[in-house]
């Protein structure tokens, strides 16, 4: 049982961190930001960035 309780914690934390995550990238974007410098920034790929902005 808490194991399940960890896991269901974990699972939250980083759909928390996703959308963090998403949240600095539109404002990156809406700064004039292109998504490959968001991408070198963040150490992830521009299709990678892509990703995120549409989950």
């Amino acid at each position: 049982m808490e194991a399940r309780m960890e896991a269901r914690k974990e699972a939250r934390l980083a759909r928390e961190l996703a959308d963090a995550r998403r949240a600095l990238i539109r404002s990156l974007l809406d700064e004039g930001v292109s998504q490959s410098a968001i991408a070198r920034r963040l150490g992830v790929s521009r299709q990678a960035v892509q990703r995120l902005l549409l989950g």
